[in-house]
């Protein structure tokens, strides 16, 4: 294939003119692919989370603090999938101004700052074969 020729989208390039390419040829999915599946992945997660904490007839058998630590496990997983969802918009373009006013206002700066390593870090991870993209970075 000639360097001028256009790239289908199946190998890795946008789909459409709000996603960036993933930057190689051989990709089976475009990096906004890779990222819309893990979140969706995690909004699975959450959704679990969410669910274990339903039922109320095993309350009896519970350990002390079994609650305390499925809710704090359900807030940190609420975490990943906002952060998830930020990476998503990034990569399929929607700038940091419009990410801030999503998250109630906050500034441009302020939703980059808090963002901006996940975004870079998924992107570094995503082009990784063989990573896990589900939870935080392990390096």
């Amino acid at each position: 294939m000639n360097d001028t020729a256009p790239i289908p989208p199946s190998a890795g390039e946008p789909r459409d003119r709000h996603e960036r390419p993933s930057g190689y040829r051989s990709a089976a999915y475009s990096q906004a692919s890779i990222a819309r599946l893990a979140l969706s992945g995690q909004a699975c997660e959450l959704a679990d989370a969410a669910r274990d904490l339903v039922p109320t007839t095993s309350d009896g058998h519970a350990a002390d603090g079994e609650f305390v630590r499925d809710a704090a496990r359900l807030v940190e997983t609420a975490h990943r999938l906002l952060e998830f969802a930020v990476v998503y918009e990034r990569i399929k373009g929607t700038g940091w101004e419009r990410i801030g006013v999503a998250l109630d206002g906050v500034s441009r700066q302020a939703a980059h700052e808090r963002y901006a390593t996940a975004a870079k870090d998924f992107q570094l991870r995503a082009c990784t074969p063989g990573c896990d993209l589900s939870g935080p970075a392990r390096y």
